[in-house]
């Protein structure tokens, strides 16, 4: 992944919310994603918490939500490592897995984490993968990575140690192409007719 420069794949999430009462209610999204270093996004969402479709061209993030048919745009930085700090810092935003767009997530991780260590090799949904844990002091990570053929990234479990309830977030990561053909056009933000502006605070349900 940190080699290739064009990538696409499909990614499930699986998302927790703890009640008050302590119940554990999930709420699951499907993700075609396509990534151009170092200056093209696409992200298309289709979920139990909305449908959104995120674009980043180099020069701005626009992110439609297809429900209410509105729509923010940010001007951001010019690669996606800065783009996506920006909007982090600046708006709150973190897209599912966003770490997976950056030059190189397992650096990424690495910095955030004080300690891991290699479980071993198990099974993601079939396909034997080299197992990972990681721990920081309020989020525990746990990786698996391909084994028996390109080492990309299959499996992602975060549990949230120091919230209630102790949720978790999954994700898996399918249909990996490494060498797709991603042309200008898919990165411009090319809204729907009417599509209304408005402010990323009433967007942001699913990211």
């Amino acid at each position: 992944m940190k080699s290739a420069q064009n990538f696409t794949f499909i990614m499930e999430t699986v998302r927790e919310v703890v009640m008050e009462t302590g119940q554990r209610i999930q709420y699951s999204a499907m993700h075609e994603v396509g990534v151009r270093k170092p200056d093209g996004v696409k992200v298309i969402s289709d979920g139990d918490l909305g449908d959104f479709t995120l674009w980043y061209d180099g020069s701005s993030i626009t992110v439609h939500n297809a429900d209410r048919n509105i729509y923010s745009r940010e001007e951001v930085p010019n690669t996606i490592d800065d783009a996506f700090d920006h909007m982090a810092k600046e708006k709150g935003i973190t897209p599912p897995m966003v770490s997976l767009l950056y030059s190189d997530p397992i650096k990424l991780l690495k910095e955030k984490m004080s300690s891991g260590f290699y479980v071993g090799l198990n099974q993601a949904r079939g396909v034997q993968s080299h197992h990972l844990a990681f721990s920081s002091e309020d989020v525990d990570s746990q990786i698996w990575i391909a084994a028996d053929f390109s080492p990309v990234i299959l499996k992602v479990v975060l549990t949230y140690r120091e919230q209630k309830g102790t949720p978790q977030f999954t994700a898996y990561m399918s249909d990996w192409d490494l060498s797709p053909f991603l042309p200008d056009s898919l990165f411009k933000g090319v809204l729907p007719k009417n599509a209304l502006l408005s402010d990323f605070d009433k967007i942001r349900a699913n990211d």
